[in-house]
């Protein structure tokens, strides 16, 4: 064998050791800016947070302090704008910024306090005070709180067009559950499906990064070119105008090659999400309530086999008492979609709180609160004996 035939041979049996040694480089300098505290020479002009981490501390979800009076204190909140068919407000377009750099104001200062719902429950009451216009009529103001980020990797293995299939939009078995993919059309025509986010507005976790950098830090990025943060993904009318009201960013432009690395790292944030213990007795309980209907255990995976996810990351109608009036286009404000439990052990604690603007302090009360195709759902999990209740609930809390 030749001398170059054996450098070869020697690079090809290298290279599975050196791609894995450039994966955790690629993760390590994605968590220095994943953690890093934005300034001036990319922040803003308007943001929410100059961090990653101020809304994912270590990769979870938002955390809530509730005060004896109901306010909450969040870290990892933002409020969203639109009306009933997801138009954002003329001024300050689809979401409201509460931080501005030196020598730009702010654009409103928020509250939000828990306020009493009956049946022991409590919804999240929103203040928004402009510091200069006032919000235009019809436009309703609605709480988003951070999700994990841990089960991002997860999500974006998941093969949507196999997922699609499984999908029943018309309810053709009339078990009364007809949730959707959310489909996007691309410049080509081509249906491209939405995966992260509350309404799964985002297309791929590249996307979601590049999206929360953007709207969240004001930091545009080829994903998310200027004046473009308030768009969702491959909204052609969005993308032909910067938004109305808004200050052009004054920040540099992050290359692609830095989302990517952000990117990295949240991938590896996968492997803090070990499977759960076995519990058949609670799986039983699970699928026997109708939960996993919507919350399905395993969805199929590119290139084969299946992700665990608890959730099909569809659209759902989650019926009047969860909309929040404030919808996306194709979305209406009573559809969410189901969202991922995989993982749920991890953020558990006082800090933490359910469903899209954190109203529920615990499984149970977010349970409580599904309603239009969950309603039989919720019906049987009220029906259960108190003992299988709880049982139920310690499966769903130790995924």
């Amino acid at each position: 064998m030749t001398m170059r035939a054996l450098i070869l041979a020697a690079l090809m049996a290298a290279a599975p050791a050196l791609a894995v040694a450039q994966e955790a480089l690629d993760a390590a300098m994605g968590r220095s800016l994943f953690e890093r505290r934005w300034t001036g020479e990319g922040l803003g002009p308007l943001y929410n947070e100059r961090s990653c981490a101020a809304c994912h501390k270590d990769g979870g979800p938002a955390r809530f302090v509730t005060m004896p009076d109901g306010g909450l204190a969040i870290a990892g909140a933002v409020v969203r704008l639109g009306d009933a068919t997801g138009r954002g407000d003329p001024r300050y377009g689809i979401q409201v910024h509460t931080h501005g750099i030196a020598g730009v104001s702010p654009e409103a200062a928020v509250n939000a306090r828990l306020v009493p719902a009956g049946d022991g429950l409590a919804r999240v009451a929103v203040e928004v005070t402009p510091l200069g216009e006032p919000l235009s009529p019809g436009v309703t103001a609605s709480l988003r709180v951070a999700q994990t980020a841990r089960t991002a990797a997860a999500i974006d293995r998941v093969d949507m067009a196999a997922l699609d299939r499984l999908s029943d939009p018309r309810d053709a078995d009339g078990d009364g559950v007809s949730g959707r993919v959310r489909w996007f059309r691309d410049g080509a025509g081509a249906l491209v499906a939405g995966r992260f986010g509350w309404r799964a507005g985002q297309l791929s976790l590249d996307d979601q990064v590049a999206s929360a950098f953007a709207l969240d830090m004001g930091l545009s990025s080829p994903l998310r070119p200027q004046s473009h943060g308030d768009c969702t993904p491959l909204q052609a009318e969005c993308l032909a105008a910067p938004q109305p009201g808004k200050a052009e960013f004054a920040g540099r432009e992050m290359s692609g090659d830095l989302v990517a690395l952000v990117s990295a790292f949240v991938r590896s944030l996968d492997a803090t999400v070990a499977p759960p213990a076995d519990d058949a007795a609670g799986a039983a309980l699970f699928a026997r309530a109708g939960c996993a209907a919507c919350h399905l255990p395993e969805v199929p995976a590119m290139g084969g086999g299946a992700v665990s996810l608890y959730s099909d990351l569809m659209l759902h109608d989650m019926g009047e008492a969860l909309s929040d009036g404030a919808g996306e286009p194709d979305v209406a404000p009573t559809e969410w979609r189901t969202a991922p439990l995989r993982g749920l052990r991890l953020d558990a604690g006082a800090s933490r709180r359910y469903l899209h603007d954190g109203r529920a302090a615990s499984v149970a009360e977010a349970i409580r609160w599904h309603g239009g195709e969950a309603s039989s759902s919720r019906a049987r999990f009220e029906a259960l004996t108190e003992a299988d209740r709880r049982r139920l609930i310690g499966f769903v809390e130790a995924l």
